[in-house]
This record gives structure tokens, sequence and C-alpha cells, in this order.
């Protein structure tokens, strides 16, 4: 039987000295190598079945051997194939993504096939050298015959292990069909960074480009009818070149979708195979919000410097043509070929900083995106030695393996995961308990149907809103007032989820029918029939409703979330006062209803006669138990399941209701935050059961004192960026807020949506709400 296998092993040692790649050595490993242990454990099985039969002498010492000895010599050398496979392997990642060269792969290779070689070689020595031992020793023979007749043959224990690392072959193997996939996907998102650093110098090349026409028509002395014409082309094209947050953020999420949750083998430690899980589309998507997004925004916002710099500069250059050519100047054109040689120069300024900034995105993009990157924080490039083959392979009797080691540790380490982990500051266990606190919030996939039922905020159908009479009553005498001739306004105000937008829009439809003019920035709105656009200039959108309302309707005017009517150009305040100056001016032909947080109905209130203006104020903050209570209990009875304890014991109606009723006075009679919290404790069970489990994480206050301004701006604006924080923040930005920016992500307390502004996550919003009240950070 050892004959046998020792044939096996010669032909195999002989057929790897022909290897000559590393592919081809994969493929012998899983082939070859398997087929060797395959062999031995068919070798085995039969030594096993002779040992219960009675046996010569050399019968005994060759069963003994087999079954006793040799076992733990063949799992040592499998498991050295097994790790130089996952190494073959992850040079084969390397490869793919070009993070190694080709002599540093021919060395993996060639040190790869040494230690197989050697490791082969010791094995045949060690079979001669421990038969011939074996057979000589007259004392050994009688031991060995006393053994297989009392002892427990270990070969079944063998077995077991050595089927199981050849199923670890396949795994590696099968790995790598995934991880392989992956490469090509992260590579598009390359391309989509690359995409930027394009668009960015074409959109130099096109102004530099135009400005040259411009100075030689000036020039030429050509007609100025088509300079004119050609300037109002590029303001027209102004608004396509260079980069978009959105049309970037939608090419994004449509490749991060599409990555998988991958399955990879990074590490062999002790014999153990060591396994790491990794979910791509999230840890691709928090290594963009970290590395490429902040950088990006930079760039977006100086391409929009640039673009209204030019913009201005054309309008100016454009009036002075006009006004010389109508008093017969425009021959003197040298005033105007200097205007646009200094824009030439300040763009060549702007190309450089835009240039450096584009690729410094690039570069991280080009450089970290790379599969490798995630798998794995250990250096992995290394060649597998593993030390308990047999007391001669260790590796200080053993100069080859000394080489093979030193050697290896001198290789690279291209698998160094590079992403920037979140740092733990001096509140350790504060972020730690909030981290499971929102963690148990977060939405629950298998609860999906359920949930969206209580977090859907435009709820389905009239049968889910439950009307607020005291509110309902106070709005309905406004209303009855206004149509008595008196002017009026209502301002609609309350905490985070109390139901401000759902009460706006409900009670206007009510009140007002079809007479509704809604405006909401950058978006369609329709008066008396006909369309128009808004931009982020409240005063423009007001105005426009003035001058095309027939008189004959009386509309409505809805303003949800006032908050959201600002941006660079425009700001909150500027439309505040155009809205205060319709209020007093127009009150009398359309009602207005506007919405806004108590937040920033007392941030502005302190810098303005906001609230004032409007002489119809209606708090939602709290609502009514009662109708607090129909409205849970209408959304749990339209998903027909019954609600169970722990044990499985159906909750009795009253049960329901002291639940419900405990709810409500923890979250202090705010309706969404209260339908919110049941979706915390509720959990899909058997298909039709909902297992009501309360448990909640407590909230703590980690929070620096950067982190709290960075949350008091996304609490007002609702939204907010790293461009909008740098305009308030200045110079500080970088300093201080860039870091709490990321840790307040990386909490999950931030969530970036897909215009790449960050928001407050909803289930800590009303938290940290009262937690900046507490520490005055909100003005009452």
């Amino acid at each position: 039987m050892i004959k046998k296998f020792q044939e096996y092993l010669l032909a195999y040692i002989k057929a790897l000295k022909a290897i000559n790649t590393s592919e081809s050595l994969t493929s012998f490993i899983l082939k070859d190598s398997a087929s060797i242990v395959t062999g031995f454990i068919e070798i085995a099985d039969e030594a096993l079945k002779a040992s219960f039969e009675n046996s010569n002498t050399s019968e005994a010492i060759e069963i003994y051997f087999i079954n006793y000895q040799l076992p733990e010599e063949i799992k040592d050398l499998t498991i050295l194939h097994r790790n130089v496979l996952l190494e073959l392997q992850k040079t084969a990642l390397l490869n793919k993504e070009n993070e190694i060269d080709i002599s540093t792969t021919e060395r993996h290779f060639l040190a790869s096939k040494e230690v197989l070689a050697n490791a082969s070689n010791q094995l045949v020595s060690f079979i001669d050298n421990e038969l011939s031992k074996l057979s000589r020793d007259k004392n050994s023979v009688k031991k060995m015959s006393r053994n297989l007749k009392l002892h427990t043959n270990p070969w079944p224990v063998y077995k077991a292990q050595l089927e199981a690392l050849l199923d670890q072959f396949i795994k590696i193997d099968n790995s790598k069909i995934k991880l392989f996939q992956t490469i090509p996907q992260l590579a598009n998102l390359t391309e989509i960074v690359e995409r930027v650093k394009i668009d960015n110098t074409l959109l130099y090349n096109t102004l530099e480009a135009d400005c040259r026409y411009i100075k030689e028509a000036l020039s030429s002395k050509s007609n100025p009818q088509a300079l004119f014409t050609r300037i109002d082309d590029i303001m027209e094209q102004l608004d396509e070149l260079g980069n978009n947050t959105e049309i970037f953020t939608e090419k994004l999420q449509d490749t991060i979708r599409d990555l998988e949750f991958c399955e990879c083998f990074v590490s062999a430690k002790d014999g153990v195979l060591q396994r790491r899980e990794i979910s791509m589309s999230k840890a691709v998507q928090k290594w963009f919000d970290y590395k490429i997004l902040p950088d990006l925004f930079d760039l977006m916002a100086h391409e929009k410097t640039v673009k209204a710099k030019i913009r201005i500069t054309l309008i100016n250059l454009k009036n002075s043509l006009l006004m010389s050519k109508s008093s017969e100047q425009f021959e003197e054109k040298d005033t105007f070929i200097r205007a646009v040689e200094k824009l030439e120069t300040d763009l060549k300024l702007h190309k450089n900083t835009g240039t450096e900034l584009s690729e410094q995105i690039y570069q991280k993009a080009n450089n970290e995106l790379k599969l490798t990157r995630f798998v794995n924080s250990e250096p992995f490039l290394e060649i597998p030695i593993n030390t308990t083959i047999t007391s001669s392979l260790t590796l200080s009797k053993n100069n080859i393996y000394k080489r093979l080691r030193k050697k290896s540790e001198k290789l690279i380490s291209f698998f160094n995961t590079r992403y920037e982990q979140s740092v733990y500051l001096e509140s350790f266990s504060e972020i730690e308990v909030t981290t499971k606190s929102i963690a148990h919030r977060m939405f629950k996939e298998d609860n999906e149907h359920y949930d969206v039922l209580f977090l859907n905020r435009n709820f389905i159908g009239d049968l889910f809103l439950v009307s607020r009479d005291l509110q309902e009553e106070k709005l309905k005498e406004a209303v009855t007032l206004w149509n008595s001739g008196f002017n009026k306004a209502v301002l609609i105000y309350g905490d985070r989820l109390s139901g401000r937008s759902t009460f706006l829009n409900n009670t206007a439809k009510n009140f007002f029918g079809n007479d509704i003019v809604n405006l909401k920035p950058n978006s369609l709105a329709t008066i008396d029939g006909r369309k128009f656009t808004t931009t982020f200039n409240l005063a423009e959108a007001l105005e426009y409703v003035k001058n095309n309302n027939s008189k004959s309707t009386r509309p409505a005017i809805l303003i949800d979330d006032l908050e959201l009517w600002c941006d660079s150009e425009y700001s909150l305040l500027e439309n505040t006062r155009a809205l205060i100056s319709f209020v007093e001016k127009e009150s009398d032909d359309a009602f207005v209803m506007a919405t806004t947080t108590n937040a920033m109905k007392g941030h502005l209130d302190h810098r303005v006669d906001f609230s004032n203006v409007f002489n119809t104020l209606i708090n939602v903050s709290e609502m009514d138990s009662d109708e607090i209570q129909a409205a849970l209990l209408l959304r749990h009875g339209a998903a027909h399941r019954t609600l169970v304890t722990e044990n499985g014991l159906t909750v009795s109606k009253k049960k329901i209701e002291k639940t419900i009723a405990l709810l409500i006075r923890k979250h202090y009679h705010n309706i969404g935050e209260v339908l919110q919290s049941w979706t915390y404790n509720t959990f899909i069970q058997n298909g039709e059961e909902v297992l009501f489990k309360s448990k909640e994480h407590e909230f703590l206050d980690f929070f620096t004192q950067e982190e709290l301004i960075i949350l008091k701006q996304a609490l007002l604006f609702k939204n907010i960026s790293e461009v909008g924080l740098k305009r308030v923040t200045a110079s500080g930005y970088d300093a201080h807020y860039k870091s709490a920016v990321r840790r307040l992500i990386n909490s999950k307390v931030l969530l970036r949506d897909q215009k790449g502004n960050l928001s407050i996550n909803q289930v800590v919003g009303q938290d940290v709400s009262r937690l900046l009240s507490k520490k005055m950070y909100l003005e009452n």
C-alpha cells in the first residue's frame, strides 16, 4: 500500500517541476495535490480495514505507519498547499488590479513552488526513514501490534480533517468568482471619477477657446451681431459645462448598487483558515463619503464660482459693446480686448486650481479604489510556511525556509486597508451605546411591508389620516375670517416628525379644494392652470403668483418647509423677508400657509420680526392621546397581523392601548415619534405575527462642540453640505470641522442622500433636537 502512495508522490514532484506560471500552479494544486490527498485517503481506508484482520509483521508495520504516523504529515502538507493556494489567489487579485509588477509575481511564484517541492521531498525522505527505522526496531514492532489490537485507530479523525481541508480548497477557488467580478465594477467607478477630471478640463478648454474667439472677433472688426450671438451662446452653454452633483451621484449609486456581498479568505494562521465577509456596496459607499465627495464638492463649488464670474464678465462686456455701438465708438476696442485678456489670465489661475483638485480626486480613486484595499488589513503577500510538517522542517533548523521567509517579508504589502476608520475619542462608552441605539432603530428589511405603514410620510389614502380637532378648528376660524375680508396668514410649526406637512396638505385640500399654489424650491408650480418653474428665489415665485392671479379664485399659497428656501445665491433670510413683505401686502387676495420647525421659528424670530407677521400660529408639536392611539391602531389594523408577546401569547387590546400610552408619554405626544418608535420594537415572525419587544438603547451625548455646531446647521436647514459648511466656518473647516463631519457620518448620525447633501438621521432627529435645546444651541 505504501509503495503505491510513494509512486503517487514521486509522480507529483516530477509534475511540479514542470510548472512554470502562477496560474498553472494554482490549477495544479486544485487538481494534482488534491488527488494526492484523495489517493492517500483510499490507501488509509484500506489499511484501516486490514487492521481488523490478522496481519504479519511487515503488514502491521505498514498499517501502523499509514494510520498512526503518516496522516499528521499528510495533513501538514495539505495545509501548506491550501495556504499557498490562498496566497496565489491574492497574487492573482493584485495582478488583476495592477498592484504588483511582473517581477514580484515571478518571485512569489518561484518561492511558492520551491516551498511545495521541498516539503514534498522532505515527506518522501520521512517515509523512507521512518519505515526503515520501524522495521529494524523489534520493540516498536511489538508495540505497534499491541496498539492495533487495543487502541482506537485515529485514522477516521484524520480522514475527516483531510476531507475538510479538501473542501477548503474548493471554497477558496469558488470565492474568487465574486472577487474577480467586483474588480471591473470598481474600475467602472474609477472611470466615473475620471469623468469628473475630463469634464473639468473640458470646462476650462471651452472657456479659453471662447475667450480667444471673442478677442479675435474684436481685433478683426467683424460683424458685431455675430459677436453678440456668440456671447449669448457661451452664457447659455455655461450651465451644461463642468460637473453636476446629481448626475455624478446618480451614476455612482447605479454602479454601487450592483456591488455584491463578498466572502473571501484572507489568511491562515496556526492552521486555521480565516474568512472575511464584506458588504462591498456599504464599504465602497463609505469610502466615497470619506474620500471623494468632500473634495468633489470643493471642485464643483470652484467651477460654479468660475462660471458665475464668466457670466458677469460677459454680460458687462456685451452691455459695454452695445453702448459703444449705439454711441458710434465701437471702433475703440482696445479696452474690451484688455478686459478679455484679464479674463484669460484669471481663467488660467482657476484652471490650475481646478486641475489640481480634479487630479487629486482621480488619483485617490485610481490608487485606492481597489478590491485588495477593502479585503484585509494585514500584510498578505507572504509565502505560507507551515511550522508543523515535521521537526526537521522547523524554521529554526531549515535554512531554505529561513531564506524564503526573509525574502517574503521584504515583499511590499499592497493589501493593507487604507480606509480611514472612525476614531473613538474620549467618550468611548457613550458613542458605543449611542451607536447601538441607532442600529436598533434603523430600518429592518424583514419588517418592510409592516413598517412602511408607520413610516410613509405620504400615507396611503385618507383612511390613514386622523384629524387634529383643536388645530383644525383654529385654522377653520382663520379661513372664515379671511373669507370675511380680514387679512390672514397662517404659520404651522412644530418639532420634527410632528406632522406639519400632513396637516398643511390635508387641511388646505379640505378648505380650498383645487385653488392651491404649492411652492417648493426648484420645482414646478401651478397658478390658475398655468405652470411655472421655481428657483431658490422665493420673491420671484411670489411675484409670479401675484401677477398671474386672476383674483377670481383667491388661492391658498402653501410653503412647506420654509427652511429649504436657500442656496448659495439666495439666503434664507432674504427669502424670509420676501415672504414677510408678501404677507403684509397681499394676504387679502391670497391665503398664505407656511410651515417650519420650532428650531427655525426661534432662529428667524431672533433675526427678523417673523412669526408676528402671521396672525394665526398653529403649533402641531403635540397631538391628543386619543388621536395618536387611533392613528397607530389604524395602521396596525391595516397590516392584518396579530400582535404577540415573546411567549407567543396574543396581546390584548387593553395591553396594546397601555403600551401606546407609554410611548405617547415617552415621546411628548409627537405622533411621528410614536409611530416611528413603534417600528423599533416590533418584529415580523412566522409571516402573520408581529412580536412586540420593548427594548431601546439610550441615546447619549458624545458630541464635541464642533459636532454640535454642525448638527445645529443640519437641524435648522434640514440639508447641509461640506461646501455650505465651509462657507459658514471659513478657514476653520479643515482644522476643526472636517473630522467632525466624518465622525457624524461614520456613526450614522448624519446620512448622505443621492444629491450629496447631509441630513440628520430621522431616527435620532428628536434626540438631537432636545440635546441642542438643552445645551442652549437653539433659540426659543
